[in-house]
């Protein structure tokens, strides 16, 4: 059984997920994110003011999803 690309990212609705950033835009406040384990890399997400130091490319990340699929990067995973 073979799960679509659109499938995991609704698997991502409403949920609060650990990945892996990608790329990090510091001027704008954006990253995206690899799911390791959906096999899928994020569209940008908002990086919120708990961060305040500027991420780094593969540090691991807390993303919480809603339910119109917007990402929100809350923090780092030290």
């Amino acid at each position: 059984w073979n799960i679509t690309s659109v499938e995991k990212v609704n698997k991502m609705n409403n949920s609060i997920r650990v990945g892996i950033v990608s790329s990090y835009n510091d001027e704008k406040k954006l990253a995206r994110i690899i799911f390791p384990d959906l096999g899928i890399t994020s569209v940008e997400c908002q990086i919120l003011e708990s961060c305040t130091t500027p991420l780094k490319v593969d540090e691991y990340v807390t993303v919480i999803y809603t339910d119109s699929k917007d990402g929100y990067i809350i923090g780092r995973i030290i």
